[in-house]
């Protein structure tokens, strides 16, 4: 303590000691401070070299072989790992397909890089986000999502597919406005996403936007031109604007893209159906029967069915009635 600061205090401790006999009054209990967001905390912890070339080695071993993964990510956490190891032990257990778990973990390893102050934690929210998603739990993957994106920390293509995300989680829920609004973030932050244009374009089919729906798939296109799941969503937004030629040749463009994907399957029945409803000359509506999207399965499109295709039936003419006879002439 300096010469200085020592009869300071001596004067402070002169001006706050009891008089004898006299009763003290009872201290105030400090006011609790007001908690500050995530992105105010000072000094972010971030971990060094020796962590993160352990997780590329883990993240290599679960790509390799995800069981592997799961074992290798195990030891580092016995070991004492920090969240990485069980970032990595989340996506072991997405690259099996057990998504609760990746989930669950994915969620630890958030919540542990929150407490750290690390600039990861935001993505590991939307990562298990993701795995809910995955797993068909929307609401908890609206949750996470919401995490991710309130932390404030994600930026550029990583804020757009969190955004991404979120809108497909909406779209589980029914909630087409929210699923909007964060579509149209998507597409401002992933733009080169052609998932996100292609989404879109679904949606605002959907929403009867049609003009909105063919630019967003042209885009989607642009950015995918062998993607047969973007060439079966043209066909369908081509069919609702009754543009069954169209239509017809991009089903056929998504089953020569498609092979026996998915995508191609669903492209196929759509061109057979097609083809019964042309034989039988009816072909003048359009469905607004919607079934699930082999590959946005949380997203209804709209596919050509028989019964919207088939006109309503004309009335049958009154048959005119027979003349009456001419009278008979007196000879």
């Amino acid at each position: 303590m300096t010469p200085i600061a020592l009869p300071m205090l001596m004067m402070l401790q002169a001006t706050t000691s009891p008089q004898p006999g006299a009763v003290p009054a009872p201290a105030e209990a400090p006011a609790p401070a007001a908690p500050r967001p995530l992105s105010q905390l000072p000094g972010p912890r971030t971990f060094g070299v020796i962590d993160q070339a352990r997780f590329d080695e883990c993240h290599d071993a679960a790509i390799a072989d995800a069981a592997t993964g799961v074992v290798v990510a195990n030891q580092w956490l016995m070991e004492g790992g920090t969240f990485l190891a069980r970032q990595c032990l989340g996506f072991a257990y997405a690259r099996q397909g057990v998504f609760p778990a990746a989930t669950a973990t994915f969620v630890r390893a958030a919540e542990e890089a929150t407490l750290a102050r690390d600039w990861r934690a935001a993505n590991l929210w939307a990562q298990a986000g993701n795995a809910a998603l995955a797993g068909g739990d929307a609401t908890a993957a609206r949750d996470h999502l919401n995490a991710a994106l309130v932390a404030g920390t994600l930026a550029g293509v990583p804020l757009g597919e969190a955004h991404l995300d979120r809108a497909r989680a909406a779209l589980v829920l029914g909630d087409m406005a929210g699923a909007r609004t964060d579509l149209d973030l998507a597409t401002r932050h992933a733009a080169e996403d052609p998932l996100v244009w292609l989404l879109s374009a679904t949606l605002a089919r959907r929403q009867d936007d049609l003009a909105r729906a063919q630019a967003d798939i042209a885009v989607a296109a642009q950015l995918g031109p062998r993607d047969a799941a973007i060439a079966l969503e043209a066909g369908n937004i081509a069919a609702a604007g009754d543009r069954l030629e169209v239509a017809e040749r991009q089903w056929q463009t998504a089953v020569t893209l498609g092979g026996t994907t998915p995508p191609a399957v669903a492209a196929q029945a759509r061109l057979a159906e097609l083809a019964a409803f042309r034989e039988a000359e009816l072909i003048d509506a359009h469905t607004s029967t919607r079934v699930p999207n082999p590959r946005l399965a949380d997203v209804p499109v709209a596919i050509v069915t028989p019964a919207d295709l088939t006109p309503p039936a004309a009335p049958t003419p009154t048959p005119a009635p027979a003349p009456a006879p001419a009278p008979v002439q007196p000879r």
